[in-house]
């Protein structure tokens, strides 16, 4: 699961770093679904993106 802010400004996310890595997702052809967040971020470094793997593990760059 992807977890990145809201859309914004007719944009998919007002982050560049979001929109690089949902399109990389799709170009690659690897199946997500992504969600808004409604509190901080709960990765580690504290930022978004971050991914959150089917065994629960939070992945953050």
């Amino acid at each position: 699961m992807l977890w990145k802010l809201p859309p914004l400004w007719g944009l998919p996310s007002p982050s560049p770093f979001v929109v690089k890595l949902e399109t990389w997702l799709r170009m690659a052809e690897i199946p997500y679904h992504s969600r808004h967040l409604s509190r901080p971020p709960q990765s580690r470094s504290g930022k978004i993106p971050y991914i959150e793997l089917v065994s629960g593990e939070l992945v953050s760059w």
